[in-house]
């Protein structure tokens, strides 16, 4: 299984499930809740608007509201009131919120974002597994990031290895070699390839 980004999330739970996977490449994602993303890029944003503490408060209010609706807490009219009113504020298109709720009808199944723990599913893959994280990506949550891998996969009953790249970003590019998909860190490749032909040459 090759993962990437959410990736990271739906390798684990896809072998937690009964999928059978010879190895795990997972590049830039996973080990961490998704909630924790979330709250961390609204926060990054809320951050470089400059939001006053005030107005800061009320967008948290309402990244919180976001979240009880997809745990079925608040029904989406209580929800919609809550975007209207924010609706105006100078944060609000910024933040985004108003742009991902999903309809009530396909709300159970964006649950996860919400309530999903990738630890359990982590600690239940029985295949090697290869985390590469870059370190220009979200650089903030690395250190908690590798830890939680960590944690994970040392219940887990396989060969694991977990690397960060330095100033790797979210595709493995290194900074300022351009937006092209293949031009990825060279260290990074070299790893992935050291792995597969340990692994998924067999």
């Amino acid at each position: 299984l090759w993962a990437h980004s959410q990736g990271g999330w739906v390798a684990p739970r896809a072998i937690a499930r009964g999928a059978h996977a010879a190895f795990v490449v997972s590049v830039a994602g996973g080990g961490i809740r998704p909630m924790a993303i979330e709250r961390h890029d609204y926060a990054l944003t809320l951050a470089r608007l400059d939001v006053a503490a005030g107005e800061r408060r009320r967008a948290e209010a309402l990244v919180d509201a976001y979240f009880s609706y997809l745990r079925g807490e608040i029904g989406r009219p209580d929800l919609q009131i809550l975007l209207d009113e924010a609706s105006e504020a100078s944060w609000y298109r910024p933040l985004g919120v108003g742009r991902v709720v999903p309809s009530a009808q396909a709300r159970a199944s964006w649950r996860w974002v919400a309530d999903y723990d990738p630890a359990p599913d982590i600690a239940a893959i029985g295949a090697p597994v290869f985390v590469a994280l870059g370190g220009g990506d979200r650089p903030s949550l690395t250190a908690e990031t590798v830890a939680l891998w960590r944690d994970g996969l040392e219940r887990a009953d396989a060969e694991t290895a977990i690397a960060v790249f330095p100033g790797v970003d979210h595709h493995m590019r290194v900074s300022g070699q351009g937006r092209g998909w293949r031009r990825v860190s060279a260290a990074y490749r070299s790893a992935v390839d050291q792995f597969i032909a340990r692994h998924g040459m067999r």
